[in-house]
């Protein structure tokens, strides 16, 4: 669906530097292509690398756009939010939240640090409260 697919362009967006370390470029539909971004830059966008001598256009996101400058397609925003309740209500879309380990404290932050470093943590440890 158009739904799950901007969901992985986000994902896909979100991980860009460890993309670029890995795979170079992340033009992968080749020249007059596009690429999209969630999140501001963490740095200077250095867009005359890779993007300007394919001529690929950059597309930001936010996510309520729409609703802060009142734009006419507006409703748009309440199709997508509803589709995405769907989803998550059909089990289609699920948390990356695998555990909550209590209160942020020294001991749960080692045991947070002792779980990632084994290398076989799956989805997301959760700390939460002091």
């Amino acid at each position: 669906s158009a739904v799950l697919k901007r969901a992985r362009a986000n994902i896909i967006s979100q991980w860009m530097p460890t993309l670029l370390a890995l795979y170079g470029s992340p033009i992968r539909n080749g020249p007059l292509g596009s690429t999209m971004r969630p999140t501001w830059p963490s740095g200077p966008l250095r867009i005359g690398d890779p993007y300007k001598a394919k001529s690929v256009g950059i597309h930001w996101e936010m996510m309520f756009a729409r609703a802060r400058f009142r734009t006419a397609d507006m409703i748009e925003q309440h199709r997508l939010l509803n589709r995405v309740a769907s989803l998550v209500d059909a089990g289609d879309l699920r948390t990356t939240h695998t555990a909550t380990l209590g209160a942020i404290n020294a001991e749960n932050l080692r045991e947070v640090h002792r779980r990632l470093e084994s290398g076989t943590t799956i989805g997301k440890l959760v700390l939460a409260g002091w």
